[in-house]
């Protein structure tokens, strides 16, 4: 596989191939810097002022990470274990989903849902953007994850409570059955 730029950029300063993440080795990835430019999206006002949607800080560009409001572990465990691969990787680059953060909001957060992390800020309208997230993507909520939601709203999301499911012998990183045993 060919890497993108980012992955010849890492080649260059030594890493070896297989320590290249598998999302710098092909053009197949989120491009940070297309990312932040100007689109009708809902967050095109955070997006042109670089400001942490999770904590309300201005971002460092060198600190950016993009975050995936609900990760794509939790979309596969609420509904989207039966995704085709191609599914999997439309919802992982879905702008609606994806929020600029830095570094250590995104390693804190990681996959966890609602009720194991809320934002310092802003938390109506992120459970808003997760409640239409999930919804536009048909996954449902586990009954932990319903309460915290329906605290921080105020109201009812709509949302199917789904039983929780076993983990599965799936690759999360790059969306592929897992063919080792």
């Amino acid at each position: 596989m060919e890497l993108n730029t980012v992955g010849k950029k890492l080649k260059e300063r030594g890493l070896k191939y297989k320590d290249i993440s598998v999302h710098y080795r092909s053009e197949d990835y989120v491009n940070l810097k297309k990312w932040m430019a100007p689109r009708g999206t809902r967050n095109t006002a955070i997006k042109q002022t670089k400001i942490n949607e999770y904590t309300g800080e201005k971002l460092k560009r060198v600190n950016t990470q993009v975050d995936h409001m609900v990760s794509k572990a939790d979309a596969h465990y609420t509904g989207g274990v039966n995704w085709s691969s191609t599914k999997k990787r439309a919802f992982g680059h879905w702008m609606e989903n994806l929020v600029p953060t830095d570094n250590q909001t995104n390693m804190l957060k990681g996959a966890k849902s609602a009720p194991k992390w809320q934002p310092k800020v802003n938390k109506k309208t992120w459970a808003d953007a997760y409640i239409a997230t999930k919804k536009h993507w048909g996954l449902g909520v586990l009954k932990g994850e319903s309460k915290v939601l329906k605290n921080i709203t105020g109201k009812e999301h709509g949302l199917k409570i789904v039983p929780p499911i076993q983990r599965t012998k799936t690759c999360l990183t790059c969306h592929v059955p897992n063919k080792r045993k």
